[in-house]
């Protein structure tokens, strides 16, 4: 294996893809790894470079950010639109009442010390973010459509209003955002929600992150042994037990063209925690069944 993939913890969305193929003998694309990103089984960052975002909160149920029994929804558009610097759209006869306040069971993201915090007027904190920020699109899906486009060379016109979302490290909640200029007439300049999407070669993946990707699949595939042994069995010797599984299940004792070569068992091994080569070829040979031995 190529050493720029074993010393590097990040790599781009086409390195993913070279890695992906080394690691399984298969061609795979960009296009595979975008696949696999919006079928939700891959984390993917965007590489910011000094962007600002405002901080965010999760809230499981709309219910949970907004009581609509509770809240005066004319006073909480007048505070939103004062901290955005909007008009209040003439005619507007608001009874305080929301046409959506029964659509209460959607995940949203909102102010970080909650609606009473907008409504104080009390701006959430703004950072300008430098690094890789794993995106979080389960509250719009605009850039999973966006990554779609590029899969199906579809285009199409993808906008979201109430930006895009990110979290970091310590799982803290950001929306990017954009500058907007002033327009004259007393009115200042203001940030708000940025619509703009990730370049693909902003994309990065964690090498581990792909690793355990290919783990989960080789174990979907293991005929329950996963799931029936003993939870006292070592990490190693339940790695052993899958790939014996895996490699000698379907071997004929006749026919030694089907027999597992002892260099990719090794590496299977050596993917999946055996920390050395010595290690990983010993446990190949444990694993080898004793017809295999007798035949050569």
């Amino acid at each position: 294996m190529a050493l720029k993939f074993k010393i590097r913890e990040w790599l781009m969305i086409n390195e993913s893809a070279e890695y992906l193929s080394v690691l399984t003998g298969e061609s795979f694309t960009w296009k595979d790894i975008l696949a696999i990103v919006t079928e939700g089984n891959l984390d993917v960052y965007w590489v910011l470079q000094h962007v600002m975002a405002e901080r965010t909160a999760f809230y499981e149920h709309t219910s949970k950010y907004i009581n609509p029994k509770e809240i005066n929804f004319s006073q909480l558009f007048e505070a939103t639109s004062n901290f955005l610097g909007l008009d209040k759209p003439e005619g507007d006869k608001s009874s305080g009442r929301h046409h959506g306040e029964d659509n209460c069971d959607k995940p949203v993201l909102g102010h970080p010390e909650g609606v009473e915090g907008l409504l104080r007027g009390k701006p959430p904190e703004r950072v300008s973010l430098n690094g890789k920020y794993k995106i979080e699109d389960r509250f719009s899906g605009v850039i999973a459509d966006y990554f779609l486009s590029h899969i199906t060379n579809s285009g199409g016109e993808l906008i979201n209003l109430d930006g895009h979302a990110v979290s970091d490290s310590n799982g803290q909640y950001w929306i990017l955002l954009e500058w907007s200029e002033p327009m004259g007439d007393g009115h200042e300049g203001y940030y708000y929600p940025s619509g703009s999407l990730p370049e693909l070669d902003q994309l990065a993946f964690k090498r581990t992150d792909l690793e355990a990707l290919l783990r989960q699949e080789s174990e979907s595939t293991t005929d329950g042994f996963n799931s029936t042994m003993p939870p006292h069995w070592a990490p190693h010797l339940q790695t052993l037990v899958r790939a014996a599984n895996h490699f000698w299940q379907n071997a004929d004792p006749d026919d030694q063209s089907t027999y597992p070569k002892q260099k990719e068992v090794a590496s299977y091994l050596r993917q999946r925690g055996f920390e050395s080569e010595r290690l990983a070829n010993a446990g190949a040979a444990i694993i080898k069944c004793s017809w295999a031995n007798k035949a050569q």
